[in-house]
């Protein structure tokens, strides 16, 4: 049985009041910039994960407040097994 999508006319006709038309083009118009680099998202901390994400994330201030000595002690709890 075929499925209809009433739905999806619904949301982009109240999409279409929300916006004027230019902003609606802006959003429809094609991403050409590179993607961001994909962060990897293994569970289990090792040091060379932990290296690859704070490069890719590339905020010291950051890793200095989160990434302390205590915390790094503690990986080794974390790795697999």
């Amino acid at each position: 049985m075929p499925k209809v999508n009433l739905h999806k006319r619904d949301y982009l006709n109240n999409l279409g009041d929300e916006l004027a038309m230019s902003e609606f083009e802006q959003k429809l118009t094609p991403k050409l910039d590179s993607p961001a680099k994909r962060v990897n998202r293994s569970p289990y901390l090792t040091q060379r994960n932990v290296d690859y994400r704070w490069k890719i994330l590339n905020n010291p201030d950051a890793q200095a407040e989160l990434f302390d000595t205590h915390t790094e002690s503690q990986m080794q709890a974390y790795e697999k097994t």
